[in-house]
């Protein structure tokens, strides 16, 4: 059994293990969407090793090279339509069929206060049990596989054992947050109790209303509406294929085109270390031939390029080998 029972508290105690005040937020939403905090609480692993792995991304960051699957989610601050529209959004989610059950069932008809979520769903969590694990396990040959109602049922039981063990496993984490918090805060929860009904029903709200998923959960518990904002930049960033980058961009129609580009602009700036020049085709293929022909003499790769681009030819092998270097390294980098 782990030592900590929660996602809080494991890091609280890394905090505390690498003596910091607080720990960075785009690293430790990393560190849990990767799996690694979920390691230490379910397989029991050890807190060094979150430790170090929380170190080398410290020491990418400061290089400018770090893993940022999601660099610092920006959000444009609401106008006057984007709040009007925030809470015409939770009075029509409020009227659903699930949400009026959850309310009146597990919260009795009585709303909470912002301030007691975090109690609240403490408490719940202790009364719902232990979290429920999921396994992921490969269906041997011959079993045939239904989707029912009730899930997906195998025609007959499937044995897990040494010779045919789970791949991984997995578990449920319900999103929230509270008064105060600079992040989101997320618990384990039992697929039957309270905790894993709610987590389903944020799921879902998030994914159709556009929502933050903690703040979904909040709504549900406490009806205060999700922010919609009216613009939303994230930055993606591909580890080491830098060329891979992308900037995802969720944009609201009454946008005038001159915000938009402004808000590119900016993202833009954040994401590039230098100054951005365009690769021409001539240097993409160059780039392209010098990463499938990485053995081999320079002289004879050369000439299998002239022969495949006769338009592009190289008559001198330094320049040849140049060019391909610059324009490997400048995709890769």
């Amino acid at each position: 059994m782990s030592l900590y029972r929660s996602v809080d508290e494991v890091r609280e105690a890394l905090a505390l293990y690498l003596d910091l005040d607080e720990l960075r937020e785009d690293i430790w939403e990393y560190l849990v969407e990767k799996k690694h905090v979920e390691d230490v609480l379910l397989a029991d692993g050890p807190l060094s090793a979150l430790a170090d792995e929380y170190g080398k991304l410290s020491l990418l960051k400061e290089a400018g090279d770090g893993p940022r699957r999601k660099s610092a989610r920006r959000t444009n601050t609401p106008d006057q339509r984007s709040e009007i529209l925030s809470r015409i959004s939770a009075r029509v989610a409020g009227k659903e069929s699930q949400v009026q059950y959850f309310r009146k069932r597990s919260l009795k008809g009585e709303l909470l206060r912002f301030n007691d979520v975090a109690d609240w769903v403490e408490a719940q969590a202790k009364k719902d049990g232990p979290r429920t694990v999921y396994l992921k396990v490969a269906v041997p040959q011959g079993i045939v596989v239904s989707v029912e109602p009730e899930g997906t049922i195998p025609d007959r039981p499937i044995m897990i054992s040494r010779e045919n063990p789970a791949i991984s496993f997995s578990t449920d984490l319900l999103a929230f947050a509270t008064a105060g918090d600079r992040g989101v805060r997320r618990v384990f929860v039992s697929r039957d109790g309270v905790l894993g009904q709610l987590q389903r029903i944020s799921v879902d709200l998030a994914k159709r209303y556009h929502w933050q998923e903690a703040l979904a959960t909040v709504f549900v518990l406490t009806d205060l509406p999700p922010p919609l904002s009216r613009a939303a930049v994230e930055l993606r960033w591909q580890v080491p294929f830098l060329a891979g980058r992308r900037i995802v961009m969720e944009i609201d129609p009454a946008m005038a085109p001159s915000e938009v580009a402004s808000l590119y602009r900016e993202s833009r700036a954040e994401m590039q270390t230098r100054r951005y020049r365009a690769m021409s085709p001539k240097h993409l293929q160059l780039a392209e031939f010098a990463l499938a022909n990485e053995e081999g003499p320079w002289r004879q790769k050369m000439e299998e390029w002239n022969r495949e681009f006769p338009k592009w030819q190289y008559d001198e092998v330094s320049n040849f080998s140049r060019d391909c270097r610059q324009a490997t390294r400048r995709i890769l980098k």
